[in-house]
């Protein structure tokens, strides 16, 4: 449906291109992540025009790594990072810093029939 990828080395938001529903990142310095660190990340998906009913599920796949092999021919679209030193990420959830995922709603326009 969607997908999204970040390397936490440039997680800087860029204010002035960012919209409400689609944070774009400034990508213009590395920050390194030191062990240990906390800190906030945005990683945004790609735009998805999918209905959802009532009663669905989403599945939310979070890796560390790309999850499937390299592609020799195509490599990966839109983008490959260069491997970087490996290391431990959490995901935490508090009351007080919750983890989100933001699915706008957009209302749905009436249909007609034949046009």
């Amino acid at each position: 449906m969607a997908q999204g990828r970040l390397r936490l080395a440039v997680r800087e938001i860029d204010e002035r291109l960012s919209t409400a529903h689609q944070p774009e990142h400034a990508f213009d310095r590395l920050v390194p992540v030191r062990d240990g660190e906390e800190m906030e990340v945005v990683i945004a998906l790609t735009p998805s025009a999918t209905l959802f009913h009532a009663g669905e599920s989403l599945r939310l796949l979070v890796c560390g790594r790309y999850p499937q092999p390299r592609n020799p021919l195509f490599g990966h679209f839109p983008t490959r990072y260069e491997p970087s030193r490996g290391g431990i990420a959490v995901i935490s959830w508090t009351p007080d810093r919750p983890s989100t995922l933001e699915i706008p709603v957009i209302p749905a326009r009436a249909v007609v029939p034949g046009r």
